[in-house]
This record gives structure tokens, sequence and C-alpha cells, in this order.
């Protein structure tokens, strides 16, 4: 049986030429949507198609690192799907919940972080970043 990444998730008509982008060779994108457009969600299904198709380290960087814990790390959508879910459970070799962090079964790291404790972040080496909410970042 094939593991599709990522699971469980169709981009909205909308959605498709930034989740179609990377495939197109695009390294960078921004999307000015309307609130409840789906951001996050395509964002994180993009990030974990990216990790699957490259190994490295990938964050995805809310304003506050409380933020990224109840947005993405805990959040639900409207249908009750946790975000995080866009990724197959078989994909992931360790999950630490104290950190937000993901490591799969291909070695690829996903990083949940804030922006307010840029000293974390500060000397590292990722080759994919998904900010939310950029103009609230200082």
């Amino acid at each position: 049986m094939a593991i599709i990444v990522p699971h469980g998730f169709t981009p909205r008509g909308y959605q498709k030429d930034l989740y179609n982008a990377p495939a197109k060779g695009f390294k960078r994108g921004v999307a000015i949507w309307h609130r409840r457009a789906g951001k996050d969600k395509v964002f994180v299904a993009m990030m974990a198609k990216a990790a699957m198709q490259r190994k490295g380290a990938y964050f995805y960087i809310l304003p506050y690192y409380k933020q990224a814990r109840k947005i993405i790390w805990e959040g639900v959508d409207s249908q009750g799907s946790r975000y995080l879910d866009v990724i197959p459970q078989e994909l992931i070799k360790k999950q630490n919940n104290q950190e937000m962090v993901l490591e799969l079964v291909n070695g690829s790291i996903i990083y949940m972080l804030g922006s307010d404790n840029v000293d974390s972040i500060v000397g590292t080496n990722p080759i994919g970043i998904f900010f939310s909410e950029f103009s609230l970042h200082k």
C-alpha cells in the first residue's frame, strides 16, 4: 500500500497554484488570503510533502512559540481534523511533544517555532521555512 503525503488533504481551488508552485520550480512564495482561508493547513501539507521529498530541517514559524503549539501542534480545522494529520503516522519516526519536533523516517526533521525567541533559531541550517502571520513577527 502506497503512503500518500500529504494525507487526507486536497487543496481548495484558490490554493492549488501555491500548493503546486514547488513542483513548477518556485522556491519562494507568499499567500495573502483572508482569515479562515486555510493558510496553515496548506502550508503544513506543503511542508510535509517537501520534507519527504528532500531530507533536511524544516521550520514552521509563528510570531510566538505559544502560537505554534496552539495553532499548529494542537490545532484542529473546522472539520475536526488536526493540522498535523496530513503527515501519516507511518512516516513519523519520533515525536517530541515538549519541543514540538517531528523526526520523519527519511531523516527529515520538522520544527514548530516562534520568532519571539530568535536565539533558538540562530546557527541552524534549515532547507525549508514556512512563516505564518508574517506581519506580526518582530
